[in-house]
């Protein structure tokens, strides 16, 4: 049995260990700022601070996530700022808690006060998670269905009032002054997202091209505008969500080796009217057909290397995830996989005027119209967006246009989940018209959703 000498002796041992942990911990986090004298804290007053040090450590790393939320957000970026705003008075708190350890050296000793410094990283965690659902269109439509975003901020803003004050973080709690901007963030964005929304916001960006004469069209247009970009449709939402699980399946390289549909040669017939146009792409090998005798599509050739079986496994997921996309009515429709003649071929929507650059070379376009495309245009990339994925190669040339002017997004080669590697794209002299100021610079940069919408 341990006497009481032994246990006494033990103690500077235990602690000597415990620091060690906890300059481990800082160790993590000193790449940022305020984390930088957590290891003096650790030698000037281990024993009453230590067991903050590990809390003080994940305080940070939140912050500085939320900040990058903050610098990334594609939407909500005033409410964001308003938490912004909070997560920087806390920092500035956390901050000066460590420079002013000895003022504080009572409180490190009260079980009161470590059990809300828990709860004040606690809730550091609910505005880094709610700063991160509301900064993507998918994360925003959760408080569209189910929670009000202002209920969310206000219950959010009580919580750090609260904790702020059991910490005696004075400084860090609302005022007047804050409670109105934050009002304000609120109106402004919920109204943005409801009302304006992104396809407006990018509408109104391409009204610089508009002769002014359109200008009254273009404000009727606006206000008429047909349907939302944030689809609420609950089928819709099924579809979403599977497309996320089978991007994640597939880039995880897990999960079930799923098959795109078979089409039968036998399906698939000469057109009854024959065209010119019915041949094309540079030698002429992608071929017009009539689907189960009315539906007019496109043979493509396509090539599957069966002896690489882990290639050929990730194309035809690739190829399942390209069918259930085709539910969304603005992304070109793929049917299927078809062999003919010996080589295999993919079964998609046809285009009558081919692409839009094509198309707006060969017409004239009326503004409407133009409007009417950018319109579907957008709903594709919202979907895309509101799945975790993005295109990665959005161009004119990319956007085919039916017979009734309809754009479908097409050409999905470089494509890509929203956290996935960034696709290399090889001839840049083709693309550097479309690409964003980052990417121009280095290629390597990150491709996010701004470089999306830049193009």
């Amino acid at each position: 049995m341990t006497n009481v000498h032994d246990t006494l002796s033990a103690t500077p041992e235990i602690l000597n260990g415990t620091i060690e942990v906890t300059k481990s911990v800082v160790e993590l986090g000193s790449k940022l700022d305020i984390a930088k004298g957590a290891l003096q804290v650790v030698g000037n007053a281990a024993d009453s601070i230590t067991p903050f040090i590990p809390l003080i450590g994940l305080a940070t790393t939140i912050i500085n996530e939320v900040i990058s939320i903050y610098q990334q957000a594609e939407y909500n970026k005033k409410i964001i700022s308003a938490l912004y705003d909070r997560t920087k008075l806390a920092e500035y708190a956390v901050d000066t808690l460590q420079r002013r350890k000895k003022f504080y050296e009572s409180n490190f000793k009260r079980q009161d006060w470590y059990d809300a410094f828990n709860r004040f990283v606690d809730v550091l965690k609910d505005i880094r998670n709610f700063a991160k659902e509301i900064s993507t269109i998918r994360g925003y439509q959760k408080y569209l269905k189910s929670y009000s975003i202002k209920d969310k901020f206000e219950e959010l803003s009580v919580k750090y009032d609260t904790v702020m004050k059991d910490l005696n973080f004075t400084l860090a709690v609302s005022n007047e002054e804050q409670r109105r901007y934050d009002n304000e963030c609120l109106m402004d964005d919920v109204a943005e997202m409801k009302e304006v929304s992104f396809l407006k916001i990018f509408i109104l960006s391409c009204l610089k091209f508009a002769k002014f004469e359109y200008f009254f069209y273009i404000s009727q247009f606006l206000q008429n505008i047909d349907g939302g970009v944030i689809n609420t449709n609950q089928m819709m939402n099924t579809v979403i969500e599977e497309l996320r699980l089978m991007r994640i399946s597939l880039e995880s390289g897990k999960g079930p080796v799923t098959k795109p549909k078979q089409i039968a040669q036998s399906d698939l017939m000469d057109p009854l009217i024959a065209d010119d146009s019915d041949y094309r792409g540079s030698n002429k090998k992608i071929v017009r057909k009539t689907y189960r005798t009315t539906i007019n599509v496109a043979c493509i050739p396509f090539v599957l290397n069966e002896m690489d079986q882990e290639g050929y496994d990730r194309k035809d997921k690739q190829l399942v995830i390209l069918s259930k996309l085709s539910e969304c009515t603005n992304i070109l429709k793929f049917y299927g996989l078809a062999n003919l003649d010996g080589l295999n071929h993919l079964v998609v929507e046809w285009a009558q005027y081919g692409n839009l650059r094509e198309t707006y070379e060969a017409y004239d376009i009326p503004w409407t119209r133009k409007l009417h495309i950018a319109t579907d245009i957008c709903r594709a990339i919202t979907f895309l967006h509101s799945a975790e994925i993005y295109h990665h190669d959005l161009r004119c040339e990319n956007v085919m246009l039916t017979d009734h002017l309809e754009p479908k997004l097409a050409n999905f080669e470089y494509a890509r989940g929203a956290s996935g590697t960034t696709s290399s794209i090889g001839d840049l002299m083709r693309i550097v018209h479309w690409l964003a100021p980052e990417k121009m610079i280095d290629k390597n940069t990150r491709y996010t959703a701004k470089c999306e919408i830049f193009r």
